[in-house]
């Protein structure tokens, strides 16, 4: 999940990045924007799921953004030192409305609830979208040629190293390639999900998840763990797998 930052400010766009990447190691940062135009620039090109924007850039408002890309107004933060602004803000339908300086819990708070929206955005747009059916196989590249495997038998895919492990119903095979490498493969199907790093998980095989949500057990009696940062968005993922 994509995160833009935009603030003409280095200090409190480093202080941002900070706060949000040491709690939440599933979300890429973007290039930073510290206008309304490199942030339009961005926005159209990168296609950013979390928006955090301070209000006031360069003799300009962020509000002007909206102006020129399209936007869900809950995938985004306002960071900013004024309060008059809240209100059209929050009538926007913001996730967040955070003045300066910053209070950490509050950012974190904002960034959770606009992340469940994007994850349950994003994946109701690739569930239903009738041109994006789940496809039934995946090429992996071997030393000699490739090999068609079947994507409904792949339980898991566990990262080793610079390499990975494929967990599939009749036994593991290690592969000359990383996790992201899969990962990418895979992100238009709607069965597979990262809970942890070092895991890609198809979640037809999942089988109960940890009352705390730190571990999910699947089929074959594996124990996984699950990140804090992708414990509510795994509940969603299982709430609309099988939709």
């Amino acid at each position: 999940m994509k995160v833009l930052i935009v603030d003409d400010e280095f200090d409190s766009r480093r202080m941002i990045r900070k706060f949000i990447g040491d709690h939440f190691e599933d979300l890429v940062f973007l290039n930073d924007a510290s206008s309304v135009d490199e942030a339009v620039t961005i926005i159209k090109e990168d296609k950013p799921d979390i928006l955090l924007l301070d209000i006031q850039l360069k003799g300009s408002l962020s509000f002007d953004i909206l102006d020129h890309v399209k936007l869900k107004e809950e995938q985004i933060i306002f960071i900013t030192a004024y309060d008059q602004y809240a209100l059209k803000a929050f009538e926007l339908g913001a996730s967040g409305y955070i003045l300066k300086p910053i209070e950490k819990e509050k950012l974190l708070k904002a960034v959770e609830k606009a992340k469940h929206y994007a994850s349950s955005l994003n994946f109701e747009t690739r569930v239903l979208a009738p041109s994006e059916k789940p496809f039934d196989k995946l090429i992996i590249p071997g030393a000699g040629s490739s090999e068609a495997i079947k994507v409904s038998e792949l339980i898991f895919i566990e990262a080793d190293s610079v390499y990975c492990k494929l967990h599939m119903k009749d036994g593991a095979k290690l592969i000359t390639k990383p996790l992201n490498f899969i990962e990418k493969k895979l992100e238009n199907h709607p069965h597979f999900f990262r809970p942890h790093k070092s895991y890609l998980v198809n979640l037809n095989y999942v089988k109960s998840v940890g009352n705390d949500g730190t571990t999910l057990t699947l089929d074959n009696q594996q124990v996984l763990p699950v990140s804090r940062g992708k414990k509510a968005v795994l509940k969603e993922r299982l709430e609309f797998a099988f939709y």
